[in-house]
């Protein structure tokens, strides 16, 4: 996450201009200055990992897709001849 020290330092200065106007003993003055130290957390932070640029994987080879199959009916089977040999469509009918 790449944050401008600008918007950084200018979040810090409103939470502090904040801070120099309410009373001491304020429970806002402990909110405030959290916020600030995660400001300074995250700007500690960005200055200590290096940046690296994220790229897209692509794969090496280009995924192919399937070709269609054209799915058809299933070739008619012509009829066994009833003669004197035959035992009808099935080798099992006896």
């Amino acid at each position: 996450m790449n944050i401008q020290l600008s918007k950084l330092i200018s979040k810090m200065e409103e939470h502090l201009d904040k801070m120099k106007k309410i009373d001491e003993h304020s429970p806002k003055l402990r909110e405030h200055a959290v916020a600030v130290k995660t400001l300074c957390d995250l700007l500690l932070d960005e200055d200590d990992k290096p940046v690296v640029e994220t790229k897209k994987w692509v794969p090496a080879t280009p995924i192919q897709t399937p070709p269609n199959f054209n799915v058809s009916s299933a070739p008619s089977r012509s009829k066994l001849d009833d003669d004197d040999d035959a035992n009808g469509e099935s080798i099992f009918d006896f």
